[in-house]
């Protein structure tokens, strides 16, 4: 099986991954679900996805979101002002690698290289919060029951809803469709992950989907 980069660099690959989501969250202030969509629309995300050795070795997961803040804000500390002041609780989980978000960048590395998606892909099928829920039970078992896992949502959501197949038909990303339709990214996401029933959302975020998407409301039921 064809894999995303050489495995040997995969160690590498994963631990710096977790400490780019530990330091994000922890150490710049933001929400994990704010920046892994800055890092996943940055090229820094494209270059770690083929397995370049800048990123996936050369730099510390510190210095990958001091990166992700630079490209996309022009400014180099990025819109917060990095002290590396972590709590005491903070620091250890960093060191020991113990926090969730650790945990959650390590597996999502391991999972991108196995599967060659991109990391934009994979969060439309399994979006990083619902990957971080996955912690308490995964976090001790071996990774490969991690990724056993992700393939059945993967296979699970290649049943398109008629909101996927619509949206996909037009090239919009889920992010482009929110923000036609002033509809959280989120509960589109759910809609199309079947974990909202769409037949029964409010009549107001149909129609404003139907039409965004030029098709009927009708059209959209499952």
């Amino acid at each position: 099986m064809m894999h995303a980069y050489d495995e040997m660099y995969l160690p590498n690959a994963r631990c710096n991954m977790g400490n780019m989501l530990h330091y994000a969250v922890y150490g710049a202030g933001q929400s994990l679900i704010a920046f892994y969509d800055m890092f996943i629309n940055s090229r820094i995300a494209s270059a770690f996805e083929h397995g370049s050795p800048k990123y996936i070795a050369g730099h510390s997961g510190t210095e990958l979101v001091h990166e992700v803040f630079y490209e996309l804000s022009g400014k180099k500390d990025g819109p917060y002002e990095p002290d590396g002041a972590f709590s005491s609780e903070h620091t250890a989980a960093f060191s020991d690698g113990k926090s969730p978000e650790f945990w959650a960048g390590y597996a999502l590395a391991h999972y991108q290289w196995y599967s060659v998606l991109s990391f934009a892909h994979i969060n439309e099928i399994v979006p990083v919060d619902k990957v971080l829920s996955m912690y308490p039970k995964y976090h001790e078992m071996d990774i490969l029951q991690f990724v056993d896992r992700m393939e059945e949502l993967r296979n699970d959501s290649s049943r398109l809803t008629r909101l996927k197949a619509y949206r996909t038909r037009l090239g919009l990303s889920q992010g482009e469709l929110s923000a036609i339709c002033d509809i959280p990214l989120k509960t589109i996401q759910n809609y199309e992950q079947r974990q909202k029933n769409i037949n029964k959302a409010g009549v107001d975020y149909v129609i404003r989907l139907a039409h965004a998407l030029h098709c009927r409301v009708e059209d959209l039921m499952e």
